[in-house]
């Protein structure tokens, strides 16, 4: 039996307590942001996990833990490109961690995936009653029961926190109360902290501190309930300015009845297995756009217009496909434009970043950039998917902020 709907309609606790009731046996898959998360479960216990999350990597895990660098990572991943393998038996031999400390911390990366879900309150599901091969997967070993007791001690935790920090745009500033040394005597809190300058919102925080954004929201909560930092300004994420002026965009060819797309002129997809009923009537405008848009190579303006619908409706299909067809696009003319081993130089001071309206990818980028880094090298590091960290670099270029030279 195979059931699939969103969070909205059906919460994660549901969902949980009805494998674990009925003591079933499959793959739980939820998404959002295109980001997907998988427990799998078996005679109603909860046995694996995985994630594409970026920063729920291992190897991003164990930087924002302080237990490697970006040096190892950046070491162990051009091993893992040259001869593949494991990463935690890669990081084993080169010695820069023990067995016993790697398995501890990957058991915690196992919980954090499983429990991060209770942060996603907007996100789709599909539940297939077989257990899918996952290369990936986590093993554990844990009650149903056990899991929703910890998940909604932590959804409950995050409604707190997000009462005070309720939008990403916000720029935070350290004040004149200076924290214990104790409290950032660990390596993520002392990232977390020094990342505050009074420029960055959250966003970029998220990025600095490789971590979940539980963990992270959690720290600047207590950082902000003790007088530490304090909210500067918000400011309009440079998404939500292009995706407002798109949909100016929309109403306009509303007005005019400039929508007449004929409806293959989308993509031909079929909605069976899809999770989601394809072609949504209350974003079918956005879509046609988004299509004309991809038509004419625009594909940057036509993805922050599907972002914008995905977010309305993540179980559209139409939308999903599409989004995959202009990332897929835009990485490869931003690969072949960039070129993998060019290596970025800034061609200004960092402190005067700010002004350009950068994104929050965009914003991170430098603490990457220190003229020895390829492109290749910043795809590995940044915990970012490929296509962000690409459109990210190709803002800064297209801007004369970074210029690309030849690897000496």
């Amino acid at each position: 039996m195979a059931i699939h709907g969103d969070l909205s309609t059906m919460p994660l606790t549901d969902l949980l307590q009805w494998a674990g009731t009925c003591s079933r046996t499959g793959t739980l898959k939820v998404e959002r942001d295109r980001v997907t998360r998988r427990i799998h479960i078996k005679n109603g216990r909860v046995i694996g996990c995985s994630s594409d999350d970026p920063p729920n990597r291992l190897g991003q895990f164990l930087l924002s833990r302080g237990r490697i660098n970006e040096a190892q990572l950046q070491q162990a991943l051009a091993r893992q490109e040259a001869s593949g393998g494991n990463m935690g038996n890669i990081l084993v031999e080169m010695g820069v961690i023990t067995t016993k400390d790697l398995l501890r911390h990957v058991a915690d990366k196992g919980q954090e995936t499983i429990y991060g879900l209770f942060d996603w309150e907007d996100a789709v599901f599909h539940f297939s009653d077989h257990l899918e091969p996952d290369p990936y997967m986590i093993d554990v070993d844990l009650e149903v029961q056990e899991v929703l007791l910890k998940g909604l001690e932590r959804f409950d935790e995050m409604k707190m926190f997000r009462e005070t920090f309720h939008d990403r745009g916000m720029v935070l500033a350290h004040t004149d109360v200076a924290p214990p040394e104790k409290i950032l005597a660990a390596r993520m809190p002392r990232r977390i902290y020094d990342s505050i300058n009074g420029e960055r919102t959250i966003a970029e925080v998220l990025l600095h501190a490789h971590a979940s954004e539980y963990l992270v929201i959690k720290f600047l909560h207590q950082l902000h309930k003790k007088g530490m930092v304090e909210v500067k300004e918000i400011r309009t994420l440079q998404a939500q300015q292009a995706v407002a002026e798109l949909q100016q965009q929309v109403e306009a060819a509303r007005a005019v009845g400039g929508l007449a797309v004929a409806a293959g002129d989308t993509v031909g997809v079929s909605a069976e297995g899809s999770g989601g009923e394809a072609g949504s009537p209350d974003i079918a405008p956005e879509i046609q756009v988004a299509v004309r848009l991809m038509d004419r190579g625009e594909f940057e303006a036509s993805l922050e217009l599907l972002n914008a619908a995905y977010r309305a409706c993540p179980s559209d299909l139409t939308v999903r496909q599409l989004i995959i067809r202009a990332e897929h696009e835009l990485e490869q003319a931003h690969q072949h434009d960039l070129g993998p081993n060019k290596v970025p130089i800034l061609q200004c001071p960092v402190e005067d970043l700010a002004e350009h309206g950068l994104s929050p990818e965009a914003s991170f980028l430098p603490s990457l950039i220190d003229g020895r880094n390829d492109i290749k090298s910043i795809l590995w590091v940044a915990p970012m998917r490929t296509v962000d960290v690409l459109r990210a670099l190709k803002q800064m270029v297209d801007k004369d902020l970074i210029a690309l030279c030849d690897p000496v």
